[in-house]
């Protein structure tokens, strides 16, 4: 027989079962924080390189006397203004016509979140 310090190492199935249901809990109340954090920063990353893109926009007014516009994709927009990403993110870009002297840029990330801005104010697009 065992004696009863050797009997009480270890944990027992219960108290493994409620370190497991606690995990699980903890897991199920931090996600939707995480994925919205996580799609925030997807946003702010768009966000940011249409500003990079901004200024690759305005030495093409400087030029050419106009905005840069009717542009659809990245590869299109590389070729036109110079403005590319430094890394691949497989984001989409394309660069509308605005009212007066301003230009839309739309950006889809891969991921799903997307934004519209209203160039050089880098206003929301209305819904």
């Amino acid at each position: 027989m065992l004696s009863p310090a050797a009997q009480t190492k270890g944990f027992t199935l219960v108290e493994l079962l409620l370190a497991v249901l606690l995990v699980a809990l903890l897991v199920t109340i931090a996600w939707p924080t995480w994925s919205g954090y996580q799609a925030d920063a997807v946003v702010a990353v768009l966000r940011s390189n249409v500003h990079s893109m901004a200024l690759f926009q305005e030495d093409y007014r400087i030029r050419y006397g106009r905005y840069a516009t009717d542009l659809a994709g990245r590869e299109q927009i590389a070729e036109v203004i110079g403005w590319q990403l430094a890394k691949d993110d497989g984001s989409a870009y394309a660069i509308d016509p605005g009212v007066g002297d301003s230009y839309t840029v739309r950006a889809v990330a891969r991921d799903g979140p997307a934004i519209c801005l209203i160039m050089p104010s880098a206003q929301s697009c209305p819904d």
